[in-house]
């Protein structure tokens, strides 16, 4: 409802601030040229290791690093490919069912018989969850239409903004996250380095607001998920999970696009765009490269701590925003926004350390009470 009421708005005129238009596309060419360089780089990687024998010297260190390093390609090049798309097909609910297709053929294909042997009523019951989905895919891509991957980068990293007074608000007292000085001064890092970056710099509103509509959906997906996957629905699969966030999620996705006439306006305008193979194979690859970046997120987080993850994470941004920069032509004209940009990816940082230092000093906490526990027994 959000998205179709601002769309009619800036369709209509009535959003005047928010004139400034779709962000700047890039080269697909120059897209293509990254995604061989990447890919090529990890393929024979990936090709050198198929080669080498477990008992070789620092065999483990090497396909740990490559996990990781295909990771972090993947996370980021996603955003690259998801900004070209929705800026030059500019179709967000097409491009989201196309990615879903791709994903619920794929899944289907390793995990179908799961998903049949499932219980019906748990398979109901997380059917809610896609609605969710769907509108968090679709926003995001209105928001890679209209505003800079520097930008969106910025706006994501405020989420805990959302996310941390929802869950002191809705989680039980022993759930409830805890905070301290240096979270709260991360955040305000954050807000303040957003704040600068978007004053100095003419940012799309329009774009804003679908990138802070998307955040907002995201939260609510994350915490209707955890809550099911714990309680209702503890007993579905993961690759059963995916296949029902893709493939239910298609139906309100292919409402919203009658909604916004995006048919029509495939058929017409964008039907050249539609029928090029290079902007096709880019969403095909969009599609895969979407399901690397769970697989391999999952991969890492089996293979490297938290804190190894963490950094790899902000790593994973650094090169978003220089994708951003050298791919799509993102300004780095005015000084103050580049210390904005500085002081949110900073206080990102300083968020995510706080927060898992207060988890490591929570985990030494009960393995310390449950020796105290044991010696007390014994």
């Amino acid at each position: 409802m959000v998205l179709s009421s601002a769309l009619w708005m800036y369709e209509n005129g009535s959003v005047a601030w928010a004139l400034e238009g779709p962000s700047q596309g890039a080269d697909i060419h120059l897209v293509f040229i990254v995604l061989a360089i990447t890919f090529g780089v990890l393929g024979t990687l990936w090709f050198l290791k198929s080669r080498l024998s477990t008992e070789t010297p620092n065999y483990e260190y090497f396909r740990v690093g490559l996990n990781c390093c295909t990771y972090a390609a993947c996370a980021i090049t996603m955003h690259m490919l998801n900004k070209s798309l929705a800026v030059t097909l500019k179709e967000p609910s097409l491009i989201s069912i196309s990615q879903m297709v791709v994903a619920v053929a794929f899944f289907a294909t390793i995990q179908g018989k799961d998903l049949l042997a499932a219980d019906k009523w748990v398979v109901l019951t997380w059917c809610i969850v896609p609605c969710f989905f769907a509108g968090m895919l679709i926003s995001s891509f209105y928001s890679y239409e209209y505003i800079s991957l520097s930008m969106l980068t910025i706006t994501r990293n405020l989420m805990p903004l959302i996310v941390l007074p929802t869950e002191m608000v809705c989680m039980p007292a022993e759930s409830k996250p805890k905070t301290n000085m240096m979270i709260w001064l991360g955040l305000a890092t954050m807000l303040a380095g957003a704040i600068l970056y978007g004053g100095n710099l003419d940012i799309s509103m329009l774009g804003v607001i679908f990138s802070v509509a998307n955040m907002a959906i995201a939260v609510c997906d994350r915490l209707l998920q955890r809550y099911l996957l714990t309680n209702n629905c503890k007993s579905l699969p993961s690759g059963v999970c995916s296949i029902l966030n893709n493939g239910v999620a298609i139906i309100p996705s292919f409402i919203m696009a009658s909604l916004a006439q995006e048919f029509a306006h495939a058929a017409k305008e964008g039907a050249e765009s539609w029928l090029n193979p290079e902007v096709l194979f880019i969403l095909l690859v969009s599609g895969f490269v979407g399901m690397g970046v769970g697989y391999y997120g999952m991969e890492a987080q089996r293979d490297i701590s938290a804190t190894s993850l963490f950094v790899l994470q902000n790593v994973s941004k650094v090169g978003v925003v220089l994708l951003g920069i050298f791919v799509f032509g993102d300004s780095l004209k005015s000084g103050l926004a580049n210390l904005g940009l500085l002081m949110s990816l900073g206080g990102s940082a300083l968020y995510g350390h706080s927060q898992m230092k207060i988890q490591e000093e929570q985990k030494n906490e009960k393995a310390k009470l449950l020796k105290e526990g044991e010696k007390a027994t014994a």
